[in-house]
């Protein structure tokens, strides 16, 4: 009798701690749904050469980053920490841009720490394909996601729109 309360113990406990994860896990890919939405606009600003409107998607993206509970409350582990000090001094970075193509220079780092994200958690809701222009920060090249197969450089706008290839895609 006593070897089944412990069994009977540990199997409502292991429910318990699965039924917590699957709630993190959704919430995870909830807060991930939004933040590639709001990178979706700004690249398409970026792409439109609409500072304006880059600059109103980047304060989205940064209120996302910087007050969902996901990102205050999330059990810490030094590899979480360090992707998220890197996302929010990308982010704070590109919040001081004056001109477009000061947001257009620091774009990749955001870029490079969604990819991270991405990688890390899986993303499986949209197709995204991870473009890369060689010609970006002074010709080392940089990437960007986009929903669309088609290249439509954030870096260059309308300068260089359809400079760039697909590296690979996502889901």
């Amino acid at each position: 009798m006593k070897y089944f309360k412990i069994t009977l113990l540990a199997l409502l406990l292991s429910s318990g701690a699965i039924q917590a994860q699957e709630k993190n896990k959704q919430s995870h890919d909830k807060h991930l749904g939004i933040l590639i939405t709001e990178y979706i606009q700004l690249k398409d600003a970026l792409v439109a050469d609409d500072f304006e409107l880059a600059q109103k998607s980047l304060n989205s993206f940064s209120k996302e980053i910087n007050s969902n509970s996901e990102m205050i409350d999330h059990e810490s582990s030094d590899k979480y920490d360090a992707h998220h000090k890197r996302m929010v001094a990308a982010v704070n970075t590109t919040m001081k841009a004056q001109d477009i193509k000061a947001l257009r220079d620091s774009f990749d780092e955001i870029t490079d720490e969604l990819l991270v994200a991405i990688e890390n958690q899986g993303y499986t809701d949209n197709k995204l394909y991870v473009q890369f222009c060689p010609m970006a920060n002074d010709k080392s090249g940089a990437k960007w996601l986009s929903t669309k197969e088609e290249i439509l450089n954030p870096y260059y706008g309308s300068m260089m729109i359809k400079c760039g290839t697909t590296l690979k895609t996502i889901n």
